[in-house]
C-alpha cells in the first residue's frame, strides 16, 4: 500500500475578526526583508489593546490535506483537515522623525 498526502492550503483565523487563506507558502530565507511574497497579515493594533486589560491575539492555524493511496488493487482520495491554536503577542512601536536640525 501507498499513500501520499501533500497540504493544498492553510486558514489562518487571526483573531482580530481576519480570516488569511494561503496555500503552500514561500520557505524563509536568512534575511529576507519586506512583506510575505504570498500571504500575510498586519495588526491594526498591539495585543495590549485589543481587549480591556490586554493580552494575546487568539489565532487558529487550519490546514488542508489532500491523501491520495493505493493498495490490494483498489485506490482512492481522501481530504483531512487539521488544527492548531496559540496565543500571538503583538507590539507596537512608536517612532518620532525629525528633519536632524540642530535648535
Amino acid at each position: 500500500m501507498t499513500a501520499e498526502a501533500r497540504v493544498s492550503q492553510v486558514l489562518w483565523n487571526m483573531g482580530d475578526g481576519h480570516i488569511v487563506t494561503c496555500g503552500l507558502g514561500t520557505p524563509y530565507v536568512q534575511g529576507t526583508e519586506g512583506a510575505s511574497p504570498d500571504c500575510g497579515h498586519v495588526y491594526a493594533q498591539a495585543s495590549s489593546r485589543h481587549v480591556p486589560g490586554g493580552g494575546p491575539w487568539p489565532i487558529t492555524a487550519t490546514s488542508t490535506w489532500t491523501i491520495t493511496w493505493s493498495g490490494s488493487g483498489l485506490s482512492g482520495t481522501e481530504t483531512l483537515e487539521l488544527s492548531s491554536s496559540a496565543e500571538l503577542f503583538v507590539g507596537e512601536l512608536h517612532v518620532l522623525n525629525q528633519d536632524g536640525a540642530s535648535r
